[in-house]
């Protein structure tokens, strides 16, 4: 398997888990304030993943493969902060 390929797999499965364990509705005395922090998050979280999809798909389409992050914002698809480590 590809290493491009690979990566947006992951994300995916990522994706999946991160909304998964954020949507749950365990009882508690959660906060209003704390479940707006939540919901926010799943939201950037989600539009972040949407926006890597997108960026792989406009490589493929353009240059008839997928890429990884550094030839993702090499290629204008993405900007700088996908090559930092750890995204905050």
């Amino acid at each position: 398997m590809s290493h491009p390929v690979w990566i947006l797999r992951w994300a995916v499965l990522v994706t999946a888990l991160i909304v998964c364990s954020c949507s749950s509705n365990a009882p508690g005395n959660r906060g209003t304030l704390l479940k707006a922090v939540d919901a926010a998050d799943e939201t950037a979280t989600i539009q972040t993943l949407r926006t890597i999809v997108s960026a792989q798909t406009q490589a493929k389409v353009i240059r008839g493969s997928y890429a990884n992050f550094p030839g993702l914002v090499d290629g204008g698809f993405l900007d700088a902060r996908f090559l930092r480590q750890r995204l905050r």
